[in-house]
C-alpha cells in the first residue's frame, strides 16, 4: 500500500512542473511561482534571484510547495512540505534549490471534499 501511494505520488509530481513555493522569514511569509523537476519524490526548483523567498530559505530552510493539477476538472493539488537546500549554479536569473520531503498530502475534491491522500517521511 505505502509503496502504491509513493509511485501515485511521483506521477503526480512527474506530471506537473510548476509550483508556488513559500519560504518564512523574519517579516512573515512569502511565496513565489517555480519551475521544478522531481527526482522520486524530490524537487529541484528553480526560483527567480529576486525573490524574497529564495532570500529566506537562507534562513529558515523548511518550506511549502503547492502543485496544482492543471487538467483536473475538479480542484486537486498537493501540499508538499519539506526542508530546501541551495544547489550550486552558474545561472545569475535563478536560486537552484533542492527540497526533501517531510510531508506531502494529495487533496481531490473529485473524490469528496476533504478527500486526501498522506505520506509522512
Amino acid at each position: 500500500m505505502l509503496d502504491e501511494l509513493r509511485d501515485h505520488l511521483i506521477s503526480y509530481l512527474s506530471q506537473n512542473h510548476v509550483c508556488v513555493i513559500a519560504a518564512n522569514g523574519l517579516p512573515g511569509a512569502c511565496a513565489v511561482v517555480a519551475q521544478y523537476e522531481n527526482d522520486g519524490l524530490e524537487l529541484n526548483c528553480r526560483l527567480p534571484r529576486w525573490s524574497d523567498a529564495a532570500f529566506y530559505l537562507e534562513q529558515e530552510p523548511h518550506v511549502t510547495a503547492i502543485i496544482q493539477d492543471v487538467r483536473s476538472a475538479l480542484p486537486r493539488w498537493m501540499q508538499y512540505r519539506g526542508v530546501a537546500c541551495t544547489a550550486n549554479a552558474m545561472d545569475d536569473r535563478y536560486v537552484f534549490i533542492h527540497i526533501t520531503p517531510e510531508r506531502i498530502d494529495l487533496i481531490d475534491e473529485s473524490r469528496g471534499w476533504g478527500a486526501r491522500e498522506t505520506l509522512e517521511l
